[in-house]
């Protein structure tokens, strides 16, 4: 009983953190992409390059920056840019 509660609270605060994440919409792609995981299919791997891609006016904006964690804290398990494109390509149409 208690581990189906516990799943259940992990895939509730899993959903909290998609409804925070900011996505992105791309042609030929059924579902929205964490704009992290597009980053790193760009080749910006860390969490600072990203930062400093999205922040590059502003260093310094913690605004920003906490608008961003969610996003960041959803992506952490894409972490090379050959997973960031798998990810891509899976949602993709066929």
């Amino acid at each position: 009983m208690k581990a189906k509660q516990a799943r259940a609270g992990a895939e509730v605060a899993q959903s909290s953190k998609l409804d925070q994440c900011i996505t992105v919409t791309i042609n030929m792609i059924k579902e929205n992409i964490p704009l992290v995981v597009l980053f790193r299919a760009l080749n910006c791997l860390s969490d600072k390059h990203i930062l400093s891609r999205i922040c590059f006016d502003c260093p310094d904006d913690t605004e920003m920056k906490e608008a961003l964690r969610p996003s960041l804290e959803l992506a952490k398990m894409i972490d090379t840019q050959e997973d960031a494109l798998d990810y891509i390509a899976k949602r993709g149409a066929a």
